[in-house]
C-alpha cells in the first residue's frame, strides 16, 4: 500500500526539518514550496532545508500566489497513485503509531478521510485549550478540498488522537506575516492566543525530532 504526504511550505520553516524526519517512513513526500495567496513576499530556505536534508522520500515542487486548496488539489493530482495522503503542515507533528493505526482502520473500513484533535502549543512547554477544530489529516487522492483544508468527502472516520500543532508557538513577526493569508479570520488567531495555558509535555518521539 503506496502512502504519500503534503507538506505545504514557506518561510515558516522553523519545524520543517523535524516534520520531513517524522514523515521518514513515508513512501513519498511532496513539498510544495509556494507563497500563498495574499500573502506578502519574504524570505524563504525551504530549498536549502531539503538539500542539507537530502532525504529520498523527496519530492519537491516550486509553485507560486495560489490559494491553499489548490495547492492540495494539485499535489494531490501528482500523487494520484496513492491509497493514501497524509496532509501534514510544516509546523504539525501525528506520532508514528497514532499514523499508522488511522491508516489502519482507514483502510478496514474504507474510509475517504481521516480526522483528528488538534493539540495548539503556545511554546515548548504549554498548550491552549483544545479546540473543536478537527483537521483532515488523511485523505485519499479523490478528495476535494472546496476551501482551504476543509473537505467534501463522503465516508469519514473521526479519531480520538492528536495532530500535535506548533503554528502559534511561532514568533510575533512570523504569526504577524501568517495573518495575512490564512483562511480562518484574523480574529481567529487572536482569539486562540488569548486563551488560557496549560503546562504540559510535549511527547518525547516529537522532543527528539525536535532536538536533532
Amino acid at each position: 500500500m503506496k502512502i504519500g504526504a503534503i507538506v505545504l511550505s514557506y518561510h515558516l520553516t522553523k519545524y520543517l526539518k523535524a516534520v520531513l524526519k517524522s514523515l521518514s517512513d513515508i513512501d513519498v513526500v511532496l513539498v510544495v514550496n509556494s507563497r500563498f495567496a495574499g500573502a506578502e513576499e519574504s524570505t524563504d530556505d525551504t530549498l536549502e532545508i531539503l538539500r542539507e536534508l537530502n532525504q529520498p522520500n523527496v519530492i519537491f515542487v516550486v509553485d507560486e500566489n495560489k490559494k491553499q486548496n489548490v495547492l492540495l488539489q494539485e499535489s494531490l493530482v501528482i500523487l494520484w497513485d496513492c491509497k493514501y495522503v497524509i496532509i501534514n503542515d510544516a509546523d504539525e507533528f501525528l506520532l508514528r503509531k497514532d499514523r499508522r493505526e488511522m491508516l489502519e482502520d482507514m483502510l478496514l473500513h474504507r474510509a475517504e478521510v481521516g480526522f483528528c484533535r488538534c493539540i495548539d502549543y503556545a511554546s515548548d512547554t504549554q498548550r491552549y485549550e483544545i479546540r473543536g477544530y478537527r483537521p483532515a489529516m488523511i485523505v485519499k487522492p479523490t478528495t476535494r478540498f472546496p476551501i482551504g483544508r476543509t473537505v467534501a468527502y463522503g465516508n469519514g472516520l473521526y479519531f480520538d488522537k492528536y495532530v500535535h500543532h506548533f503554528g502559534y508557538a511561532l514568533d510575533k513577526e512570523n504569526i504577524e506575516w501568517k495573518r495575512s493569508w490564512y483562511n480562518a479570520p484574523p480574529k481567529e488567531i487572536t482569539r486562540i492566543m488569548k486563551q488560557k495555558k496549560y503546562d504540559c509535555k510535549i511527547p518525547e518521539e516529537i522532543m527528539k525530532l525536535l532536538e536533532e
